[in-house]
């Protein structure tokens, strides 16, 4: 049963930085791709 658990918390984990990854990339639309610029726009939420 603790692995069923472990399963579940990764999805959710990968779900909400799938989730944060998309925001930011639909913030940057249309401008230079950077690093620092990316991450920003990922802790901005």
């Amino acid at each position: 049963m603790g692995d069923r658990g472990q399963l579940v918390g990764s999805i959710g984990v990968v779900a909400v930085l799938a989730e944060r990854v998309y925001d930011a990339g639909v913030l940057l639309y249309g401008q230079r791709p950077g690093v620092r610029l990316f991450f920003a726009a990922m802790r901005r939420r």
